[in-house]
């Protein structure tokens, strides 16, 4: 029986596990289904901001930045106060470290025309206790495709020997899950993990 009042999804339980590399390795892995060796937690981009619907002074948002081996970055947030604009609010901040890598780039290779190739692609997962999505499944991955093809849109930069989706973002709705509803054992236990469920 997992601990009742100890939820993986408090701020402080959430970014304390996140600090373990090999936790946040996998868990990036699984539900990006990227290959990852390393992550390295990055600094001052912890963030926690009030609800505006909570009461004064109650915090649900946990923002941890982390970089995968390969340069790419992820957001990973949890939010367990359904908020309107929250997915308005994730794609900010992607934004917001995109612009911040570009200004980086600058610094490290001069500002010229060429900056923009070496910026790697930011990624976003959430991990969400409230439903966003008005169908049954738990698990939603989003990337930027053409509308009648179904290409994926892909990027490379100048310094990568792989070409990587220019957009990732993940979500999964804590509430919604079922152990019949997801099969494939890499996720489930992630659901049943921030869920604070009995493993299956």
């Amino acid at each position: 029986m997992r601990h009742s009042r100890l939820k993986p999804t408090q701020d402080t339980v959430a970014k304390k596990i996140f600090q373990n590399k090999e936790v946040t390795k996998a868990f990036v892995s699984d539900i990006l289904n990227l290959a990852v060796t390393e992550v390295e937690l990055l600094d001052g981009h912890q963030i926690s901001l009030p609800n505006d619907h909570s009461p004064r002074g109650f915090y649900t948002v946990t923002d941890i930045l982390v970089k995968l081996d390969d340069g790419t970055q992820v957001i990973i947030e949890i939010q367990i106060v359904k908020q309107k604009f929250f997915i308005n609010r994730l794609w900010t901040y992607i934004c917001t470290q995109v612009h911040d890598n570009f200004e980086q780039a600058r610094q490290e290779h001069g500002d010229t025309h060429t900056t923009h190739e070496w910026l790697y692609p930011v990624y976003g997962i959430a991990l969400v206790e409230k439903n966003y999505f008005d169908d049954d499944n738990p698990f939603h991955i989003f990337s930027l495709r053409e509308e009648s093809t179904n290409q994926e849109l892909f990027i490379q930069p100048k310094n990568s020997d792989k070409q990587h989706s220019l957009v990732k973002l993940a979500f999964l709705e804590l509430g919604k899950y079922q152990p019949e509803t997801i099969s494939e054992y890499d996720l489930k236990k992630w659901f049943e993990f921030f869920g604070n469920r009995d493993f299956t």
